[in-house]
């Protein structure tokens, strides 16, 4: 599969990276909200670029900058070994009739508020 820049993804990532100090006052305070037992925490970000062999970059701030242009965008750097998982919505739904579309609005503004 090959992403285009500014892709939209959520990423899986290992608390033990995301959890460092340097690197959670750059994400920012953790969301209330149920905490899982695992060892992951999901970030929804913009893609940079997934070709480095390094690890990912992703553009942080992106949806709070929606809401307020101050919030500076950062790119971070996620290597590999932390990167659990990217998830990348690949479907358009403009197809789905009214009743059906409503359900996956939902699920996407349940997503959004995962941000």
């Amino acid at each position: 599969m090959t992403l285009e820049p500014n892709t939209s993804v959520a990423v899986v990532v290992s608390k033990q990276w995301s959890n460092l100090g340097g690197v959670r006052r750059f994400l920012g305070p953790k969301e209330a909200g149920p905490e899982g037992s695992d060892d992951s925490e999901i970030l929804f970000a913009r893609l940079i670029d997934y070709a480095d062999p390094r690890g990912l970059w992703i553009e942080l701030n992106t949806a709070r900058r929606e809401h307020d242009k101050t919030v500076p965008l950062l790119n971070s750097l996620i290597p590999w070994t932390f990167v659990y998982s990217v998830v990348v919505i690949t479907e358009d739904r403009e197809d789905l009739p009214p009743s059906d579309k409503s359900d996956f609005t939902r699920f996407m503004e349940g997503l959004s508020r995962l941000e």
